[in-house]
């Protein structure tokens, strides 16, 4: 997406989860659904930028484009992609559509039982996928595991051509991959809009005599254990420890129940990614993003944050989930789920038909960032979170300035090094960091001299 017009260049990184086939889509369809807003043509970039992040949404609502996320997702040949019908509704602007009225095509899941006994044995666990390999799609991110680099150039208006290079590299170990997925579960046609559905109490589990018995003789266990050497607990302090361990799982239980309150219908598209997009529109740079992958501004070697991740936990995003139904449990993730508060896609967090698009529960709505650019304006290193995981702002400007400063080094492989370096051999050892999927993209706006590195 470099030239997107005469004097203006789009770049992005979509990083997919629980699919590819999201990712994918918004690598085609945002460039070209962005030109079509009239607000980009007046130039009113902030309010285009916004509009498109939400028409994506409704263009993976519509059953039209079902068949060709479908195609997305099962990793057609571009020849098959290409003899899809283009079928598009007007742009955002003139649209009478919304995520919410394509939401017909939904089923409720099946109720799931109270998982006791994981409480009594204390055990507890996470999904986590890896999307499949995509060794063509080089520009953007979609979760895939195939390693692949490019380099290519686009116009900045008066600034002359910019560079750009985008890389993406698999995670070593998928059992240590960390982002949780969606199941891609398939939906009913012809079923109403979900909401959160209420618990009808019928289904509360009870604990069956002998399990609580065994819970007890864990916790006086576990309260044994805990005593120093040739000592036993009173009686008042042993039931205190029972006390204090059956409070935990009483917690515990109230989450599962949350869970259950908030159970959520399937929508047939699964997949979601998040996006950070930067538009250069002459000597003007505009970032847009909901997720959380980043993009940092090299500005006379210094880290300029041109946006900020999104997570289920901070107040804002908290206050909303909560508002659309939700909730976020003690690791942070949406309703047990994602661990990511906006995103394109995800539509399943979208169905409330009683709040606009930005105040669902997961919502596509970007926060922007402006800066003019400068003599002193480098380059642009756009990444995913599983970059960012292991390189802070900092330390991801230094990296990159260090080996652009070289001279006669392509933006791709200066990609392929970031992810060298951030890859771990083993992310059990690392607790999964380094394990994730990684894209990267570099917008170079200026040559970087070895004495402007050095200084």
């Amino acid at each position: 997406m470099p030239d997107l017009d005469e004097s203006n260049a789009l770049f992005a990184v979509f990083d997919g989860h629980g699919g590819r086939e999201v990712a994918l889509f918004c690598k085609r369809y945002m460039a070209r659904e962005l030109k079509a807003l009239k607000e980009y043509s007046s130039g009113q970039y902030e309010d285009a930028l916004r509009l498109v992040f939400h028409r994506m949404d409704e263009m993976i609502g519509d059953e039209n484009f079902h068949r060709e996320l479908n195609a997305l997702k099962n990793d057609a040949p571009d020849d098959m992609l290409s003899e899809l019908p283009e079928t598009t509704r007007a742009s955002s602007a003139e649209s009478n559509g919304s995520v919410a009225d394509a939401a017909a095509a939904a089923a409720s899941k099946p109720n799931t039982a109270e998982k006791t006994a994981a409480a009594i044995d204390s055990l507890s666990s996470s999904t986590a996928a890896v999307a499949p390999d995509d060794p063509d799609v080089i520009l953007l991110g979609d979760g895939s595991e195939q390693s692949n680099a490019a380099m290519s150039s686009g116009g900045t208006g008066d600034k002359g051509a910019s560079d750009v290079a985008s890389s993406k590299s698999p995670s070593e170990d998928d059992s240590a991959a960390k982002r949780s997925s969606e199941s891609g579960g398939v939906a009913l046609s012809g079923s109403t809009p979900e909401q959160p559905v209420p618990d009808s109490g019928e289904s509360t589990a009870r604990l069956p005599l002998q399990a609580a018995l065994v819970l007890l003789q864990k916790l006086a266990e576990t309260s044994m254990a805990k005593a120093p050497p040739g000592t036993s607990p009173s009686d008042d302090e042993l039931g205190n420890a029972i006390g204090g361990e059956i409070n935990e799982m009483a917690s515990s239980a109230e989450q599962d129940r949350q869970a259950h309150i908030c159970r959520l219908s399937e929508h047939r598209i699964a997949a979601g990614c998040t996006s950070v997009v930067a538009l250069v529109a002459g000597e003007r740079l505009y970032v847009a993003n909901a997720g959380d992958s980043k993009a940092v501004l090299c500005r006379g070697g210094q880290a300029v944050a041109m946006s900020f991740e999104h997570k289920p936990q901070s107040d804002i995003e908290t206050a909303r989930i909560e508002r659309a139904g939700g909730f976020v449990n003690r690791v942070g993730r949406v309703n047990n789920n994602l661990n990511l508060s906006r995103s394109i896609g995800d539509l399943k967090y979208k169905m409330n038909t009683s709040l606009p698009p930005k105040d669902q529960m997961i919502t596509a709505e970007p926060d922007l960032m402006i800066q003019d650019l400068t003599s002193e304006d480098e380059f642009l290193f756009m990444a995913c979170d599983g970059v960012w995981d292991v390189m802070s702002n900092q330390e991801a400007i230094d990296f990159v300035r260090e080996r652009l400063a070289q001279g006669n080094v392509s933006l791709s492989k200066v990609c392929e090094e970031v992810f060298d370096h951030c890859i771990s051999e083993d992310p059990r050892r690392t607790s999964g960091l380094g394990g994730d999927n990684m894209t990267c993209v570099i917008v170079q706006f200026k040559p970087v001299s070895a004495a402007a590195e050095q200084s």
